[in-house]
């Protein structure tokens, strides 16, 4: 969806379709690749569309940044390693956007193309760039890695995990960082502290994503079996 819920994106093979909402109404002009889109994600200020792209049985990556305002075109890379994965963030001012890939995790500016930070670990499962840019959470498996950019300096690395993590989100506040894995929990972190807050733990059903609600107090869990969970953040880890 855009930021303000009046468009909605959706992939088809080779093709990103925009629909005005409500009433799913097509837009004339489709976002057109040459190989399969398999991730996208919109700018927060709506002005950016980035898309990973691959072709069949190839785990070499395209990613494309589209300039909404006008429709074209406005960067591409080629031959990048995201395997049959990778993950896209962009940064709450839309300044950055954060690229996860099989061998490194790269922070591209979209107006001008930069590359901003390139830092040598596997983000390609789960990856989420702070609200601030200031900060990248990634996954190493069951590991879970935060860097500070300006530094590229590892600041937190975290066995808590048994299992992949397979999402990572920041609230919109960047206070806190939540991490799903498929050894079915859930783990709520201080995104200024770093220290672990709180853990959910379900036994009956693996987890797949996980995001925050828009205020920061709830986080949204939801399972491979089509359950989705809200669970409200306690007062007193939003008052520290």
């Amino acid at each position: 969806f855009s930021p303000a819920g009046d468009t909605l994106y959706a992939s088809f093979n080779e093709v990103i379709r925009s629909y005005k909402m409500p009433g799913f109404t097509e837009q004339t002009k489709g976002f057109i690749h040459d190989r399969e889109v398999f991730r996208m994600a919109v700018s927060p200020d709506g002005r950016w569309l980035a898309a990973l792209c691959r072709l069949w049985n190839n785990p070499r990556a395209q990613l494309s940044i589209w300039d909404l305002k006008t429709g074209l075109l406005h960067q591409r890379w080629d031959g990048l390693t995201a395997g049959y994965s990778g993950r896209l963030s962009f940064s709450r001012d839309s300044r950055l956007l954060g690229v996860g890939l099989e061998d490194s995790l790269r922070v591209i500016a979209p107006e001008t193309g930069e590359d901003t930070t390139v830092i040598y670990t596997p983000a390609h499962l789960a990856m989420a760039l702070s609200p601030d840019g200031q900060f990248v959470a990634s996954s190493d498996g069951a590991r879970l890695n935060i860097h500070r950019l300006a530094d590229r300096t590892l600041v937190k690395a975290s066995d808590e995990h048994l299992r992949e993590i397979v999402d990572l989100a920041y609230s919109p506040d960047g206070r806190f960082i939540a991490s799903a894995s498929s050894d079915m929990s859930v783990i709520l972190w201080d995104a200024i502290t770093f220290w672990k807050l709180a853990s959910i733990h379900d036994p009956d059903n693996e987890v797949s994503a996980v995001r925050f609600t828009p205020d920061s107090r709830r986080m949204l869990v939801a399972e491979l079996e089509t359950m989705l969970h809200v669970w409200e953040i306690p007062e007193h880890f939003q008052s520290q």
